[in-house]
């Protein structure tokens, strides 16, 4: 997978993020949380909810530095979690 040249990478790394292994995921994190959108978060709410504890864990730092940010977080129930 790569990021083609002169292209936003934001939608190549939220893909990844969704679909991609945990050390996909992990690495595709520090760039969505700079560039965060409301469907950025939801998709980081969804992972926070999810399966892989490493990137529950990650996701949570990242929304919270998000939040820290100023960007007014909605809340997971928009989402269908929490």
């Amino acid at each position: 997978m790569g990021v083609p040249r002169g292209g936003p990478a934001t939608d190549i790394l939220l893909s990844a993020f969704k679909l991609g292994d945990t050390e996909e995921r992990l690495a595709a994190l520090p760039y969505l949380k700079r560039v965060a959108t409301e469907g950025i978060v939801g998709a980081l709410y969804n992972a926070m909810y999810g399966e892989d504890p490493e990137v529950r864990e990650a996701t949570f730092y990242a929304i919270e530095e998000i939040g820290a940010d100023g960007f007014k977080l909605p809340h997971p129930n928009q989402f269908g979690v929490g």
